[in-house]
């Protein structure tokens, strides 16, 4: 690392994180002035959360950006969340989708969630519970237990697929397994209507 290794550089970082942020914080970047991805990534984690460095989420965003540009699905997605939400950008939902796209493109199951969640309140992209459908079913086949309740509720309610209260239970419960609250919820009222008849 002291060399100039990149990749050592970045390891080193890891190592350090447990016992030191602000040393890890130095050799991550280190290794991301040098364009490595996964350093630039995590050295946006640190800047958003404020871990060996000053909290700073303009400085997050742009750490996050160089690795998204490079493909790094991670920094793709959280780049979506600060758009989404507006920190450390300008908020714009179009770009957040479009962030959210290319990581979920990649398989990164939040990824695939947020975009289905903009799909169906038609935020940064037009209304589409066909395309909500798609990428929530994408997250939930990945265990991601919101997209597993929000597909239930899109079977219950037939919209962007036909309505199945037999398949929307099947999501509630598997969400449900993972501690999801609302899916406890309407497993419970499936259970007492005898709607839930198979898993």
């Amino acid at each position: 690392a002291e060399q100039g290794h990149a990749e050592a550089q970045y390891n080193l970082g890891d190592l350090k994180y447990i016992e030191d942020e602000e040393e890890a914080a130095r050799w991550y970047r280190k290794a991301a002035d040098q364009g490595h991805a996964k350093a630039q990534y995590s050295l946006g984690d640190l800047y958003s959360y404020g871990q060996g460095v000053s909290q700073d989420e303009e400085e997050a965003a742009k750490w996050y950006r160089k690795a998204a540009v490079q493909g790094d699905a991670k920094s793709q997605y959280q780049l979506g969340c600060l758009y989404r939400t507006g920190g450390g950008v300008s908020k714009n939902p179009v770009v957040a989708a479009r962030w959210y796209r290319k990581a979920g493109m990649q398989g990164h199951a939040k990824s695939q969630y947020w975009l289905g969640h903009l799909y169906r309140v038609g935020s940064g992209v037009k209304q589409d519970h066909k395309k909500c459908w798609h990428w929530y079913r994408k997250a939930a086949e990945q265990g991601d237990r919101e997209a597993q309740y929000e597909l239930g509720l899109l079977y219950e309610e037939g919209l962007g697929v036909a309505r199945d209260c037999g398949v929307a239970a099947e999501w509630y419960r598997k969400a449900a397994e993972q501690g999801h609250e609302g899916a406890e919820y309407l497993v419970g009222e499936f259970d007492k209507s005898n709607k839930i008849i198979r898993m």
